[in-house]
């Protein structure tokens, strides 16, 4: 999977507010001790990184890794009316949950009654991934899953391994025939869930930076 370094990202007011709001959900969300962990995290970022990120493929209309979850709950597409309450669960404002709409990105949700418990984001068009700063390419007839969340309360029983083989499904019938996700290589919980649906590894990037100097290294599975 060959990528490149993303040079079209600009920090405006709007972008501003955008992050003010999802720093306030995200400590909102998974408390202070993940946030300030997080913070320290992203400030450091600005003069040293050392990121691993794994790539994980499936063929979409491979369906013998049946998961169940643990609750019940109903599956549905997010649209440019649910901006607002995705805005409140997640750490992306308004403006860029509408952004990636209009990118034509779609976002599919797991809702228990009236509450969004889980979400997640697919393309099928090249993805910029912040961790290793680089944009990565998704080829004809690919899917790329990312930004999945669950939330706190709901994690461990097995929502996420389901709404995988769910989204593989959901695009085979659409004629897509490869399902592409990544995932951090501290991640074990979703590096798990991936693997428990069939996904295999087919690359690592290896991302460091040290104040302007910046280093790839890519492994393939």
């Amino acid at each position: 999977m060959q990528g490149r370094i993303d040079k079209r990202r600009y920090f405006g007011k709007t972008q501003f507010i955008d992050l003010l709001l999802a720093t306030l959900t995200f400590l909102r969300l998974e408390g202070f001790k993940k946030f300030s962990v997080r913070l320290a995290r992203d400030l450091t970022r600005v003069i040293f990184a050392n990121e691993k990120v794994i790539f994980f493929k499936k063929l979409c209309s491979d369906s013998s890794h049946s998961v169940l979850p643990k609750i019940n709950f109903s599956v549905r597409e997010g649209g440019t009316e649910d901006c607002h309450v995705l805005s409140r669960i997640t750490c992306s404002g308004e403006a860029e949950i509408k952004r990636r709409l209009l990118d034509k990105k779609r976002c599919f949700m797991a809702q228990s009654g009236n509450e969004i418990i889980h979400y997640f984001w697919v393309t099928s068009g090249n993805e910029y991934i912040r961790e290793i700063n680089t944009e990565i390419n998704i080829e004809d007839k690919e899917i790329y899953i990312f930004n999945v969340v669950t939330l706190p309360r709901y994690r461990g029983k097995r929502i996420y391994p389901f709404m995988l083989n769910y989204i593989c499904n959901y695009f085979s019938k659409q004629g897509y025939k490869i399902a592409k996700t990544a995932v951090a290589a501290n991640n074990i919980p979703s590096i798990k869930a991936a693997e428990k649906t069939g996904f295999r590894r087919f690359e690592e990037i290896q991302y460091r930076k040290l104040l302007w100097i910046k280093r790839y290294k890519r492994i393939m599975c």
